[in-house]
């Protein structure tokens, strides 16, 4: 990813400033819970830093200062909103490991990413589990019990307090070679995220995933450290993906999942007030962050099928269904891989999809 290569290459140093001033702040700044709490109470100004993982002007980019101004507006100022995007604090996982430990103390992080933290949170990685239809999996994102209540009580054990988890699109894999099926993927090594379960649900294909950090593809991909990847068609048009691979494979295999997490020391220690306001930004941005993914997605395919630089393959029902009976054990794979309440998530989460796809039609 040429951008994001160059934007992480010229901040790496600012970096640690940032860091070691956030370690070393004090109340007024935001840096510790019960300081935060007693700076609502005294009328000073709240400092919240929140970290994403992508750039500005991606979706992830426009969420965060959306909260930003929503936020500051319903507080009157007394919060000012730091947003840091991709590279100035490091990768996806440095992210995830510094929302833990309160560091930053809000931050939008997938699952993919903080799988590792909390194996539960893998059941995202698993293809052909959501629905064909974009309305369903909102509803179930936002409403159901599986992700709002068992995942988000998951996360909790590990001091994370999951605001919000929503959809940024459909993942396309992108590739130098056509793959319209299952056996097109023999040996191809296609990057994933860190999550154990990413690796499996690619290894029952019979590909050979590859766990890599996403500011290192675009040069893996140049070099042939890895044949391709997978992400929604927005983020593969804007990190000039389209322009190093020759096609891309709309298959609606899988979907990327991104969540809005909080510190849970520093959530809990907030002022009423404060946290009242929060919940009010979270829910505007409960169907804004669903109608930018929608138009996003849509507005970059065109613009990548027009540029003739990719080519676009649509999976046809065959082929998705043979990719779909070989993705089976890896649901499996997945209560074995993350134990716990794994089997419940699973068990739960397919049911609310069936059931929200029965009300759609």
């Amino acid at each position: 990813m040429a951008k994001t290569k160059k934007l992480f290459s010229m901040v790496l140093a600012l970096s640690l400033a940032v860091l070691s001033a956030a370690c070393s702040s004090g109340a007024n700044s935001g840096g510790g819970a019960a300081g935060n709490a007693s700076d609502g109470a005294s009328g000073e100004k709240i400092e919240i830093k929140f970290a994403h993982e992508e750039a500005e002007t991606d979706l992830q980019g426009i969420y965060a200062n959306k909260f930003k101004e929503l936020l500051e507006a319903k507080t009157n100022g007394k919060v000012d909103v730091k947003v840091y995007p991709v590279g100035t604090l490091g990768t996806d996982l440095n992210i995830a490991e510094q929302l833990q430990q309160g560091v930053v103390q809000f931050a939008i992080s997938s699952p993919g990413t903080t799988g590792t933290l909390v194996p539960e949170a893998q059941v995202v990685a698993l293809k052909f589990l959501f629905s064909d239809n974009p309305q369903v999996n909102y509803k179930v994102l936002t409403e159901g019990k599986a992700f709002t209540e068992l995942i988000a009580d998951e996360y909790e054990r590990h001091n994370m307090k999951v605001l919000h988890f929503w959809p940024e699109g459909f993942n396309s894999i992108t590739a130098n070679k056509p793959i319209t099926k299952p056996e097109d993927l023999k040996g191809f090594k296609i990057r994933t995220q860190t999550s154990p379960l990413m690796v499996k649900s690619y290894e029952v294909f019979g590909a050979s995933p590859t766990p890599l950090d996403f500011s290192e593809v675009y040069t893996g991909l140049q070099l042939g450290t890895i044949d391709g990847q997978e992400n929604p068609n927005f983020f593969i048009e804007s990190t000039g993906l389209h322009e190093i691979q020759k096609y891309l494979i709309d298959a609606r295999h899988s979907l990327y999942i991104t969540s809005t997490v909080a510190n849970k020391e520093y959530y809990d220690s907030l002022p009423a007030d404060i946290k009242q306001a929060v919940e009010e930004t979270i829910a505007e941005l409960k169907p804004f962050a669903f109608e930018i993914e929608q138009t996003a997605n849509a507005e970059a395919l065109k613009r990548m099928q027009e540029s003739g630089k990719i080519e676009v393959i649509q999976l046809d029902g065959a082929a998705r269904e043979q990719f779909k009976q070989l993705s089976v054990p890896a649901h499996e794979m997945y209560v074995e891989v993350a134990g716990g309440k794994a089997r419940e998530i699973l068990d739960t989460l397919k049911q609310e999809i069936a059931e929200a796809e029965q009300a759609a039609n």
